[in-house]
């Protein structure tokens, strides 16, 4: 009788401990943030950078064009960098947005602007390359079906493992386009164009990357399109979401705090590099208020010269 009443005690400890242990996950996996490194695995050299981006002919200025509205605080966006003077300039974009029927089919509720996206389509028609924070439909979506897609086709510059990566496959961009492509030869970072660097720093989808850009002018800025990082997140190091927000979102939340870790301590370290998350809509006005990025696409930018210069 003893000994059924030590296995009955027994039995109950085991059970509240395994209660215990169960509420503790779940509470580590549904509320904790992930846990900011000291130090950060991903390395960017600033210096690096800027001697890879140091050649002539850099691009004049930064444009950004609003496309779509995600959920509140996220949007979808190109960007432009006007390179040349005033009666002979060319433009490089940097992510594509997304099309109208693309937008509709995957986010049915949120905000499409369709004014905006014919005038991503002229652009697209003339700009000279296009390069990708990210591989995903709303970076990569606004060529998918554009009538410009098979003469601009060479003008995409994909990385190997942007071009390989399955999340590509989410723009619905034709199968034999995507055959025809070539890859850029880009390993973990490099300057395929005057003024640009593109740093390997992948996240939710294995061909992510940043995109420094320099300036004529020296303004330096870095683009940065992990959906879940926003400037606010960099500057306090707080990371806004759970780890189970992060899971449920097919983000991984150890590397998000990682990637934190590193924009921290550039941002910390040089306070007049412009870190912008291409999807943080606080961000992107912050920066266009400060002069530091033009409203829409524009030859004639307010932003394309240096201050003081006659026009």
């Amino acid at each position: 009788m003893k000994s059924n009443r030590w296995f009955a005690w027994a039995a109950f400890l085991l059970s509240a401990g395994i209660v215990v242990l169960s509420v503790d996950l779940a509470s580590e996996l549904f509320q904790r943030r992930p846990i900011v490194p000291a130090v950060s695995r991903i390395r960017p050299d600033l210096a690096r950078f800027r001697a890879l981006a140091d050649v002539p002919g850099a691009p004049v200025a930064l444009n950004r064009l609003l496309i779509a509205r995600q959920t509140p605080g996220l949007t979808i966006n190109s960007f432009q960098l006007v390179y040349g003077e005033r009666d002979n300039q060319w433009t490089v974009l940097i992510d594509t947005g997304v099309d109208a029927r693309l937008y509709e089919d995957l986010n049915p509720r949120e905000i499409f602007y369709p004014k905006a996206y014919e005038r991503f389509e002229i652009e697209l028609a003339r700009t000279e390359a296009l390069y990708f924070t990210r591989e995903s439909f709303d970076h990569v979506g606004g060529v998918s079906r554009s009538p410009s897609l098979y003469g601009i086709r060479d003008r995409l510059k994909f990385t190997y493992v942007q071009l390989r990566s399955p999340f590509l496959k989410e723009a619905r961009i034709p199968p034999a386009v995507l055959e025809a492509m070539s890859a850029i030869d880009c390993d973990a970072i490099c300057s395929p164009a005057p003024g640009i660097v593109l740093f390997a720093a992948p996240g939710a989808t294995p061909g992510a990357q940043w995109i420094y850009v320099r300036l004529v002018t020296g303004r330096e800025y870095l683009l940065v399109g992990e959906k879940s990082i926003s400037l606010q997140e960099i500057q306090t190091l707080r990371p806004r979401q759970s780890r189970f927000a992060y899971w449920a979102a097919g983000h991984n939340g150890e590397v998000i705090a990682h990637q934190l870790r590193a924009l921290h301590t550039l941002f910390s370290e040089n306070k007049s590099l412009v870190i912008l998350p291409v999807h943080d809509e606080s961000a992107l006005i912050k920066a266009t208020e400060a002069g530091y990025l033009g409203d829409g696409f524009d030859y004639d930018s307010p932003f394309s010269w240096p201050a003081g210069t006659e026009r």
